[in-house]
């Protein structure tokens, strides 16, 4: 569950099931944001389980979506709304799911562990300034359009305290 900077509230789900992104928009229901029959379905297309998504502090109309794929344990794709805080139409443009060179046989960064290794946040002061991590933590400054794949090259930890603005990253490498 998110929080948006317009009082919006977004929640997605999805672990071992069909995941979904849902809005209830605050401009519309005031006091009763979030209560029942006040959602709306703004799922990208596509068939996803775990779904982790991201608000930007400093932009009502930025949010990201991490999507596990519908049918294995890796991201599939990574989503971008520029239009959020409309009431129905939003979209969605999709990202480049960053490749990553291992030893392994998983050539996405939560090396097909998405169900659990997933979480985002965007910088509160920068709505272009995306992390994403799972096995890997990586940093887009650009929106989500490049993520740098330089940043890590092992099991991560990715802390975000937003109150005042701090990001910790612990590392083990192998």
């Amino acid at each position: 569950m998110e929080l948006g900077q317009d009082g919006d509230i977004y929640v997605a789900s999805g672990i071992f099931s069909t995941g979904s992104v849902r809005k209830s928009d605050f401009s519309t229901h005031g006091a009763a944001t979030g209560e029942n029959g006040n959602w709306l379905n703004i799922t990208p297309a596509g068939s996803f389980q775990r779904i982790e998504l991201a608000t930007a502090p400093s932009d009502s109309n930025r949010v990201y979506l991490l999507c596990q794929s519908g049918s294995g344990n890796g991201v599939s794709n990574i989503f971008r709304s520029d239009n959020a805080s409309s009431d129905s139409s939003i979209t969605w443009t999709s990202l480049p799911v960053p490749t990553i060179i291992d030893q392994g046989s998983y050539p996405e960064f939560t090396r097909g562990q998405a169900w659990y290794d997933l979480i985002s946040a965007v910088d509160p002061n920068n709505e272009d300034v995306v992390y994403i991590a799972g096995v890997d933590a990586l940093r887009s400054t650009d929106a989500g359009n490049k993520l740098d794949t330089n940043t890590l090259l092992g099991l991560c930890l990715l802390l975000l305290d937003l109150r005042p603005p701090k990001m910790y990253t612990l590392t083990t490498m192998r």
